[in-house]
């Protein structure tokens, strides 16, 4: 059964894979001609795409933790403004490709501390501010000034002031002259709602890149 209080958006393909609809402005209605043991989905907006009745989609719904679940269906109707269709008890949850799967993105972060075998150790105010290049669910890569080894575990403090996660330095990249590039990551520990926050942030990413480049 569907778990409607997680999911955060929607999108509406075509067999072959087409992005028809991606949308967040959707409702499990009521409808009071239900199948049995179906839901009635409504996707409301402007400038839908025209789909005739009877026209075989994919409905994807992405949820809060990073799992896809996909209905096929078909369209019961379609205008401008809303485009409706119900989903059967059949479906597929799509290959789980999160904590491989890397966003770009240019966050600033900062590390007040961080420990290692020999110990803790602290940057002095206002700390040491490093830059984030891309995330998913299992880590990052940043740059810094500091030079870290693999095996140290900094508290990385992005997104809000307090959003702290324990993150291992796994591994330095660097160029061919040898220099430092950045430090790829995991997060070592992280809660049910900071898994919440990282997984907004990065599914508000992805979208904000699919605009820019007209996707």
């Amino acid at each position: 059964m569907i778990d409607k209080k997680h999911i955060i958006r929607l999108e509406v393909l075509s067999p072959d894979g087409e992005i028809l609809i991606s949308t967040q402005n959707f409702e499990f209605a009521k409808d009071f001609f239900a199948f049995k043991k179906s839901e009635f989905v409504a996707i409301k907006g402007n400038s839908l795409p025209n789909l005739p009745k009877g026209t075989e989609i994919d409905a994807i719904f992405y949820y809060r933790n990073g799992t896809r679940i996909k209905y096929s269906t078909k369209i019961d109707l379609a205008s401008e403004y809303q485009v409706n269709f119900h989903l059967g008890t059949d479906y597929i949850v799509l290959e789980e490709r999160r904590f491989s799967y890397k966003t770009e993105v240019n966050v600033e972060g900062r590390i007040k501390t961080y420990t290692n075998d020999q110990g803790v150790f602290d940057f002095d105010p206002p700390y040491l501010t490093v830059t984030i290049k891309n995330i998913n669910h299992g880590g990052v890569f940043f740059s810094s000034e500091y030079e870290f080894l693999p095996e140290d575990i900094v508290e990385l403090e992005f997104l809000e002031e307090g959003f702290i996660i324990p993150t291992k330095i796994l591994r330095r990249q660097v160029n061919d002259q040898g220099q430092i590039l950045g430090y790829g990551c995991k997060f070592e520990t992280m809660s049910s709602r900071y898994e919440e926050k990282i997984s907004r942030f990065i599914f508000d990413c992805q979208i904000a890149d699919r605009e820019r480049n007209g996707g």
